[in-house]
């Protein structure tokens, strides 16, 4: 139970049994092995909350067991999080809640995280590649690749003094994130000049600066996916995409092609590079050092 010991905390503060969380992890755990017609499906599910409760759905279905989960099959996307979800209770058992419109967002991941946020409780939002569990609307935990992982913390505060803006490298840091879940991997430099140095381009294109806080991160990762880096400033302005770092023999020695690019460029030029592997490891480089390393339990 080791591994498992953060859920005691949040059994504490929801007032529910942690045998009640502990039913909900091995049923997110077991979703990947929960199919209709041989393909994998979403369902969201929220805690009953003492402070505020949800409307039962329209369709009405005979509650069951968190312990049963072929039933979830017989409904397949139904409680995707999107205008339904399950709702459980004390006793461990499912009904079929709506969502209220007003918590309704884009997608169903951010609105279980709204809705866990509105009415303070434990939400989980469960895809076919990962899954989320969210407290009073923080992340609390990521399923992937069969492992519960934490969401980096990193404290950029010593880089603050230096001229780099914690918000931006937060913002990076938040990409950096989204690329790994997507198995993408890439190079990120954050600079504090506003001309390149030291790069030059891996394709014929031409590329407009743009803002960071105004690109969408689909977008984003579709410049990491051009390989090569993806050069910033320290105002947050996107310098270039699919850039070759030119670097001497500086740093290095820190595993793969990327990692050594970055760890030597960070070291001949002031800048933090963040490295993401394609397997998940998030690496951060500064001075040509390692700085810190996230999700390293996902390298094969």
């Amino acid at each position: 139970m080791k591994e498992y010991g953060w859920l005691f905390p949040l059994a504490e503060e929801h007032r529910c049994s942690s045998f009640l969380l502990m039913d909900i992890i091995r049923l997110v755990e077991r979703s990947e092995h929960i199919t209709s017609e041989n393909a994998r499906f979403s369902f969201s599910l929220a805690v009953e909350s003492s402070r505020a409760s949800l409307s039962a759905a329209n369709l009405v279905i005979e509650p069951f067991h968190l312990t049963k989960p072929g039933r979830l099959a017989d409904f397949k996307d139904i409680a995707d999080g999107m205008n339904m979800c399950y709702q459980v209770d004390s006793n461990g058992l499912l009904r079929l809640a709506q969502i209220p419109v007003q918590y309704r967002r884009q997608d169903p991941d951010e609105t279980m995280k709204e809705l866990s946020a509105a009415i303070q409780t434990l939400t989980v939002y469960v895809g076919t590649t990962l899954a989320r569990m969210y407290s009073q609307g923080v992340l609390v935990r990521t399923w992937r690749k069969g492992r519960w992982l934490e969401y980096p913390k990193a404290e950029f505060d010593e880089f603050a003094s230096a001229g780099y803006p914690i918000r931006l490298l937060s913002a990076v840091l938040a990409h950096c994130v989204r690329m790994s879940e997507k198995s993408k991997g890439g190079i990120v430099i954050v600079q504090k000049g506003d001309t390149l140095e030291s790069c030059e381009s891996l394709r014929d294109i031409h590329f407009s600066e743009c803002d960071l806080s105004r690109t969408p991160a689909a977008q984003f990762i579709g410049y990491a996916e051009m390989d090569g880096a993806i050069m910033l400033s320290v105002r947050g302005r996107i310098l270039a995409v699919a850039q070759r770092l030119k670097c001497g023999e500086s740093g290095g020695g820190m595993g793969g092609t990327r990692h050594e690019s970055a760890s030597r460029y960070s070291a001949e030029h002031e800048c933090i590079a963040f490295v993401v592997s394609s397997d998940g490891p998030i690496s951060i480089f500064n001075a040509g050092s390692l700085w810190q390393r996230f999700f390293a339990e996902l390298k094969p």
